[in-house]
């Protein structure tokens, strides 16, 4: 007589422990993947900033100064609207995409199909070095710059953004002890050019990638002098250059920071009085660059020059110095500290960061 044997299956008690094994195992292993993972994104965000530190630093062996943090003349308008973004392509490896940017007066987004007649059609060229793997955000949402008919990339559709911006400096005041006013020893006004229009705000002076500067007086115009290292008085290693803004924008937020990755500066008719006492009849946009107004991860503003600094980093954002270093600050950091090591000749102390 055959003997048959029977092979034993899970019960469902073993089965059900099997799966709650497996499920604590996923919620142990699953952060610290998430964790390697965006690691790894900022690691390439931190080098990111190092490549365009150094470009800056070649730009400077080349031409003895940074590059315009936006491209104009004397006269207030027109403007060649376009940013450092666009100068220092041939020191990013796109020389052949640089030599094709038109650099003759003109609204960056104007003519057919808001291409700007190959200056917003540009940017229909994503820069792997402008972009921050840790951001959702890869082109811009306006559509003031949609792009129609366009021989470059897409031929239709929005521009590719940066998540990269020079700094035009702290605006504001510096009122130490919060009594009202900036009368007290250590205290002032930060320079900048004072608009009536709230739309665009104020245009920082004492950055390394500063506004529009120095007025001509003979007319009502402005030029834009180019910064050497030897104006960074308060030392290169003491001095942000340039600033992540590489955050998610939470849901009716209007997206200042996210536009076309070559737009510089732009005049619009506007009137105030300049630090000098001169009066004038236009605002300035900085584009690919933004004041300091707030702490960093702080609340979004609306106002345009002002788009606050921030990341999808855990607790902070990173920044390229002038010396070319890359820094990751916190968002905890004293503002005023980093109000200071946003002026380039400010002659401020600065605490360790």
């Amino acid at each position: 007589m055959t003997t048959r044997s029977l092979k034993r299956g899970f019960t469902l008690i073993e089965l059900l422990v099997v799966i709650a094994i497996i499920a604590t195992l996923v919620a142990i292993l699953l952060p610290a993947v998430q964790q390697a993972r965006e690691a790894a994104r900022r690691s390439t965000c931190k080098n990111n900033l190092k490549q365009l530190g150094l470009a800056m630093h070649n730009y400077h062996d080349t031409y003895l100064m940074f590059p315009l943090a936006g491209m104009g003349h004397l006269n207030a308008r027109p403007w060649v609207e376009l940013g450092w973004t666009v100068s220092i392509l041939p020191f990013i490896e796109q020389g052949a995409l640089y030599d094709q940017v038109s650099f003759d007066d003109g609204v960056y987004n104007g003519g057919t199909g808001r291409r700007g007649n190959f200056k917003n059609e540009i940017a229909m060229n994503r820069i792997p070095i402008y972009m921050c793997p840790s951001s959702t955000t890869e082109q811009s949402p306006s559509t003031q710059e949609t792009v129609t008919g366009s021989a470059f990339g897409a031929g239709t559709g929005q521009p590719f953004t940066t998540h990269y911006y020079g700094m035009a400096g702290p605006v504001g005041n510096l009122d130490l002890n919060g009594d009202g006013d900036v009368g007290d020893a250590g205290e002032r006004i930060f320079k900048s050019i004072n608009s009536v229009n709230s739309t665009y705000g104020l245009s920082g002076m004492e950055g390394i990638m500063r506004g529009p500067v120095e007025h001509a007086r003979t007319s009502n115009s402005y030029r834009v002098p180019g910064v050497k290292f030897s104006d960074v008085q308060d030392g290169l290693s003491n001095t942000i250059a340039l600033m992540e803004i590489s955050r998610d924008y939470p849901s009716g937020v209007t997206p200042f920071a996210y536009r076309s990755w070559v737009r510089g500066f732009a005049g619009f008719s506007s009137s105030g009085t300049d630090p000098w006492g001169v009066s004038y009849n236009f605002a300035v946009t900085l584009g690919v660059n933004k004041n300091l107004v707030a702490s960093i991860n702080a609340p979004y503003t609306s106002t345009f020059n002002n788009g606050a600094w921030g990341s999808n980093h855990k607790g902070g954002a990173q920044a390229v110095l002038g010396d070319g270093s890359v820094h990751f600050f916190s968002e905890n950091m004293d503002f005023n500290t980093l109000r200071y090591l946003c002026t380039m000749a400010g002659g401020e102390t600065t605490s360790p960061f």
